[in-house]
């Protein structure tokens, strides 16, 4: 039995080599510079996520202090240390 072969007359394979690898270079240098902008986004997410949950802890607080600038106390205040500033006692029970 006989087998035909047919040869193109398109560019040897040895011509296509350089071009292969370059393709090659190429993609690995696309590759790597995913890799560091996926880097740069993580790190981008932690720095966000962590300004954010020191933000919660900071409304937190701020939802248990007293009015730097003046409002109302109503019911019992308990003061564990001094009182520093321009203090008014108005009704005051006992010391």
């Amino acid at each position: 039995m006989a087998i035909n072969v047919k040869v193109s007359s398109g560019p040897k394979i040895s011509a296509l080599i350089p071009t292969v690898t370059q393709q090659r270079v190429a993609a690995a240098t696309v590759f790597q510079g995913a890799s560091n902008s996926d880097a740069a986004a993580q790190a981008a997410f932690t720095q966000a996520n962590s300004a954010y949950m020191q933000a919660n802890s900071a409304y937190a607080h701020a939802n248990t202090s007293i009015q730097i600038t003046g409002g109302e106390i109503t019911g019992n205040l308990t003061v564990d240390g001094q009182i520093y500033g321009n203090v008014a006692v108005i009704d005051a029970g006992t010391f």
